[in-house]
């Protein structure tokens, strides 16, 4: 009777954009209909409001800028962005999008260790999803895993569907293996990184499971 009246586990806070974007849908169809000029437009907007609110939580030093309901409107533009970055398949060369990720990788390292250092305790500032460097990470992302799995054979593609069919589910079921199992990982390996690799191949390996157990239900799989 308790539950109801708990919180959400704070890694399920995407939920809440994730619905917002959904009831929005017909508004991004809407814009797409119109013209390419008018989703570069919007683009340029959201670009301009997304680095404004980087700049002002820079600016204050904020070592984690946490998620935050106001700031869950921003995510739109991502919806925007992957429906423009959907145009654009095939017109990149595969080893740009793979360089600008790489780059976009060391530039977020670089920055990370930086601003952490100057601040004097970890900062997740240059990790944010709004950081200029995470963008850029995250387009160069699309760009090269579509543009890779467009070259794999159709046994490859099959598997990637699978899995892709799975990541919602592995998204809502984490928790669980965060809660009840992750501690584990920390017995298990006495060097800080090999508990972090340890950590997130238990959890991404034990919410597939599940997620994969529960696809099987037919009551559940629609949700999963």
């Amino acid at each position: 009777s308790a539950l109801p009246r708990q919180p959400a586990f704070f890694h399920l806070w995407f939920l809440y954009p994730l619905l917002l974007s959904y009831l929005a849908m017909p508004l991004m169809r809407a814009v797409f209909a119109q013209s390419g000029r008018l989703v570069g437009y919007a683009l340029v907007l959201w670009g301009v409001a997304a680095a404004w609110m980087f700049a002002g939580n820079l600016a204050t030093g904020n070592a984690e800028p946490g998620v935050l309901w106001p700031d869950y409107p921003y995510y739109l533009g991502y919806v925007l962005l992957g429906g423009a970055l959907a145009r654009l398949r095939g017109s990149v060369p595969l080893w740009a999008a793979g360089g600008l990720f790489g780059l976009s990788a060391a530039v977020t390292l670089f920055l990370t260790y930086a601003w952490s250092a100057r601040l004097g305790t970890a900062s997740e500032q240059f990790l944010g999803y709004f950081a200029p460097n995470v963008a850029a990470g995250a387009m160069a992302a699309f760009l090269f895993l579509d543009g890779l799995s467009r070259r794999l054979g159709r046994a490859a593609q099959a598997v990637i569907r699978f899995l892709g069919s799975l990541s919602f589910g592995v998204y809502a079921v984490h928790p669980v293996i965060i809660l009840y199992l992750i501690g584990d990982t920390r017995s298990w390996f006495a060097n800080p990184s090999l508990i972090a690799l340890a950590g997130i191949a238990t959890v991404v390996l034990g919410s597939g499971v599940i997620a994969f157990v529960l696809s099987r239900i037919p009551l559940l799989r629609r949700l999963v």
